[in-house]
């Protein structure tokens, strides 16, 4: 069990490179929804910091 924790801990750590599926804007991935979402993540991150 506690492997499976370590091994869990190594992918929470590493860092993840996020692309576009096209360097041009083709209309089938939506930048604003993205943004929505990255703020969604970075508010309840401070909310999760401030609690610890």
């Amino acid at each position: 069990m506690f492997l499976w924790f370590q091994h869990f801990g190594f992918f929470m750590k590493t860092p993840i490179v996020a692309e576009a599926h096209c360097d041009a804007p083709c209309g089938v991935y939506d930048p604003a929804s993205a943004r929505i979402a990255a703020e969604a993540v970075q508010s309840m991150t401070k909310k999760m910091l401030a609690m610890s």
